[in-house]
């Protein structure tokens, strides 16, 4: 099988994603490079009719340029031998992070439920994906364009039909017609390539930060959605009950820390009362005890007894004059000796 790879980036790029998609490994007769000439859909527009007219290759692989590539992201997806086989990416967003993997339920239908515990092994039939990491036999792309209006492209953002008239991204147009002529599309866990942002986004940060308990205001409005497109289906339902767990969870790790924080403080409380206890550590003053803990009448009674106790008046020395603190300090051998000043000096 000969293979289009075509690497879709922008007019500037990182080194690092560009340099793991160059050292990716093809074979004889594949062809890659990289196409920087505009913006994401439309470069894909014109890989797909430059892919289309050479039909000496059996499929294409499309790339986004600023992920970064294992070096046999391609022979993996190809030893598969499927009709459309992508790896695994996060979608280029933080709050929350999100895979560009959805489940497959089917009737597919939009919007499509994510992938909340993303696999890291195996192959997983998909409901969607994205363009960054995907292998799509020929005869695929053949088949949509041939189903599509005329002058539309397979690879071009627009509307799906039955889809509500939403205009849709150019990989989920493509995928959802793929799928409605009677072809799959699975994800092969084993490829991970990690997406350029701030930072370089993966499942292994997404498990890292806890962003599977983020995504339930997402899920919230894939039900909301789903319901008022297509009424109560398996996505609506799906959507609530994973909220729902979401919540269930969140409130056990609040309980959880709740039970940390309590048995600290009853560990200080237990240290406390272990004090009180102890002969040479009385109770401060004003404070009588009830059972094993202190009780203080007032404000004024729990400010004094966090004062240090008394352990005798110091009085400072008071001078009339600046001249009298002066013959003070002058005179200080003697008052420290208690004699006289010079004959103090002398000692010295």
């Amino acid at each position: 099988m000969r293979i289009f790879v075509a690497g879709i980036s922008g007019e500037t790029q990182s080194v690092k994603t560009l340099h793991s998609f160059n050292r990716m490994v093809i074979r004889d007769g594949d062809t890659k490079a990289v196409y920087p000439e505009a913006i994401g859909y439309v470069t894909r527009r014109l890989v797909c009719d430059e892919f289309l007219a050479r039909t000496e290759y059996d499929a294409i692989m499309l790339c986004d340029a600023d992920m970064v590539f294992p070096i046999d992201t391609l022979e993996k997806l190809r030893a598969r031998d499927l009709d459309i086989v992508s790896g695994h990416y996060m979608k280029r967003k933080m709050k929350p992070m999100q895979s560009v993997w959805s489940r497959y339920i089917p009737p597919h239908v939009w919007p499509s439920m994510p992938f909340l515990d993303i696999p890291k092994t195996g192959m997983h039939r998909l409901g969607n994906t994205g363009m960054g990491c995907v292998l799509i036999k020929r005869k695929v792309v053949e088949a949509v364009r041939d189903a599509m209006p005329k002058l539309d492209s397979p690879f071009a953002t627009g509307t799906v039909p039955g889809f509500d008239g939403r205009t849709f991204g150019a990989d989920y147009r493509f995928f959802v017609w793929a799928q409605r002529l009677g072809f799959e599309i699975w994800g092969d866990a084993s490829i991970e390539t990690p997406h350029m942002m701030l930072m370089y986004l993966s499942r292994d940060m997404y498990d890292v930060l806890g962003h599977k308990e983020k995504n339930i205001d997402y899920l919230n409005d894939i039900a909301t959605q789903s319901k008022e497109i297509h009424g109560m289906n398996d996505t609506v339902l799906q959507a609530r009950k994973e909220q729902l767990e979401l919540h269930l969870s969140e409130i056990e790790k609040q309980i959880e820390n709740w039970t940390q924080k309590k048995l600290v403080t009853t560990g200080q409380l237990a240290e406390n009362i272990a004090m009180q206890e102890d002969p040479n550590n009385p109770l401060p003053e004003g404070a009588k005890k009830i059972g094993n803990l202190p009780v203080f009448g007032s404000e004024e009674e729990v400010t004094a007894a966090q004062r240090p106790p008394k352990t005798g008046e110091i009085e400072l020395p008071k001078f009339l004059n600046q001249k009298e603190q002066q013959n003070a300090f002058a005179n200080r051998y003697g008052a420290i000796d208690g004699g006289d000043v010079e004959e103090s000096r002398k000692k010295d």
